[in-house]
């Protein structure tokens, strides 16, 4: 699927990870410390909806205040059609930490199972494989991916009536470590930028909100090859309040695949487009769900046994489905 050549040893992007994960560090204890010193209070918010979650898959551009904290947990579900479509769950558990008005950062984790069909494969189709290893995982129930990841998100502009736009950038460093369905371990590393923008269309009523991100990665399988691809998504969010503290609206997203960094060849992609939900049921808690159907797109080469685990969605899936609930402390 990718063009494969050999590239740096797990080791060695392990150890960027653990760099970025300090810096990310150093730049919380730093800002803790500005805020120590600091003899002003934050402005009064000129908004009363906090959008970080209102959207679904697509992020606001608020993040809390200085101080806050909030514990989250995160399901995603996947599915990809087809004799090798599988379903995936991502279970995701987050800490989040405010350290200024405009600044949070957090740490989290998961844990992602795909499950595999078992088709009755005939001897035909096994011959007609180039390599046989790539029909086990079809006779494997499920593969793991365990991942570790950090996050900073930085507010720009906060959204008020000077500001009738937010922007934020985020920034979500992620190593993964897979167990698939042949019983082989492959590692990833993978770094998302995300730039976030949001508006209040009508006030503290309607909301809308867009989002552009791009995620390089490298893989490491067990042959000791490498894998560079990159992952690009945009979409683009309404959101409206129905009632005190529900909201209501719908959401468009692109997902696109590149091979390596540079963009040269064109990508598979898909488009979903599906609701979403957002409920603050008391001032700590807050519930949010979103789903997606792909309705468009060109995918070049069939999905393979092996899911790319590199691109979590992938463009190719047929279904997204999110769920998270945070607390706020």
């Amino acid at each position: 699927m990718h063009n494969r050549r050999r590239g740096w040893p797990p080791r060695h992007y392990s150890a960027l990870f653990v760099l970025v994960l300090g810096w990310v560090a150093g730049t919380w204890t730093a800002a803790q410390a500005a805020g120590e010193h600091s003899a002003t209070t934050a402005p009064e918010r000129a908004h009363a909806v906090e959008t970080d979650s209102l959207f679904g898959f697509t992020e606001g551009s608020d993040t809390g205040d200085a101080g806050e904290r909030e514990v989250s947990y995160q399901l995603t579900g996947r599915r990809l059609r087809g004799w090798n479509g599988y379903t995936a769950s991502d279970h995701g558990v987050a800490l989040e930490y405010g350290v200024r008005d405009d600044l949070k950062l957090g740490i989290g984790t998961s844990l992602d199972v795909y499950r595999f069909p078992r088709p009755n494969l005939t001897s035909d189709q096994i011959a007609a494989s180039d390599d046989s290893n790539e029909l086990i995982p079809l006779f494997h129930r499920q593969s793991l991916a365990q991942s570790l990841s950090g996050d900073l998100k930085y507010r720009i502009l906060e959204r008020g009536p000077e500001n009738p736009i937010g922007l934020a950038l985020a920034l979500e460093p992620q190593y993964r470590r897979v167990l698939d369905g042949r019983g082989f371990h492959t590692q990833l590393f993978q770094f998302e930028t995300r730039l976030i923008a949001d508006t209040a269309l009508i006030p503290d009523r309607l909301f809308a909100a867009a989002n552009l991100a791009w995620e390089p990665g490298i893989t490491s399988t067990f042959e000791k090859k490498t894998a560079r691809d990159t992952t690009v998504q945009a979409s683009l969010a309404l959101a409206g309040r129905v009632a005190e503290s529900v909201f209501l609206g719908a959401e468009a997203r692109y997902l696109g695949s590149f091979e390596g960094y540079t963009f040269r060849k064109p990508p598979d992609f898909g488009i979903f487009v599906g609701p979403t939900f957002y409920a603050k049921l008391s001032e700590k808690v807050n519930v949010s769900a979103a789903y997606g159907t792909r309705v468009g797109g060109v995918i070049r080469k069939a999905p393979e046994p092996v899911p790319d685990f590199g691109n979590v969605p992938a463009p190719a899936e047929k279904h997204h489905v999110r769920v998270k609930v945070g607390y706020s402390f």
